[in-house]
């Protein structure tokens, strides 16, 4: 009986252990940016991203070990156990695993950006796109726009707008959960009525404006 009293605890902590190495720590950002992971294991001497080395300690020697691949020239080891990367692009998105001494973090990158094309100032009854451009989601999650003040919510990264109305002018928001966090990429629409073509002008002399307009009808 005591026996497995001890390999049940044994069991649980060998549980609770891998839901703790299976929570991910949230990093949102834009292309062309720079971002800095910071690993919370003291000793931490291995980067992957996947499962593709970046940045390694060899624990015999203390030298420095690099991986293969475009994202490993934009990245550093910072302060012996944080990795920094510059210049961030979409394809650099996903998950991350900093290690060290028998334990494990996970970090997940994301990069976002939103876009108002042809331009965020538009005419009534002219038409726009909205572009939510999300990379480095875990499978199945899903991407929302928001209308202003909060309320539609279309389910979708690419929204069009084909005919836009004063009551699109705002922010549009849109929305996106990653390990229970809610992120946000935010777009400002300015809704305009369009002038007239022409301009109505007093006359003073109606009979000059009236030959005028007789001399012209004749010829």
């Amino acid at each position: 009986f005591f026996v497995c009293v001890v390999i049940l605890a044994s069991s649980v902590l060998s549980v609770l252990g891998v839901a703790l190495c299976a929570a991910e720590i949230v990093h949102q950002t834009k292309p062309g940016k720079t971002e800095t992971l910071n690993c919370g294991i003291t000793g931490a001497s291995k980067w992957l991203r996947g499962s593709d080395l970046l940045h390694s300690v060899h624990p015999g020697t203390g030298m420095p070990l690099r991986g293969k691949g475009e994202i490993v020239q934009r990245s550093r080891m910072k302060q012996g156990r944080n990795l920094e990367i510059s210049r961030i692009t979409p394809q650099d998105a996903g998950l991350f695993t900093c290690s060290g001494n028998r334990q494990e973090e996970h970090h997940r990158l994301v990069v976002s950006s939103a876009s108002v094309s042809p331009s965020a100032r538009l005419e009534v009854g002219s038409e726009a796109t909205l572009q939510c451009e999300v990379s480095g989601l875990p499978q199945g999650a899903a991407v929302e726009w928001v209308r202003p003040g909060g309320g539609q919510r279309h389910r979708t990264s690419r929204l069009q707008l084909s005919s836009v109305a004063l009551t699109d002018a705002g922010s549009w928001e849109c929305v996106f959960s990653v390990g229970g966090k809610t992120l946000n990429e935010t777009v400002t629409l300015q809704v305009t009525v369009m002038k007239r073509a022409y301009e109505v002008v007093p006359v003073k002399n109606c009979d000059a404006v009236w030959k005028v307009m007789n001399d012209f009808r004749h010829n």
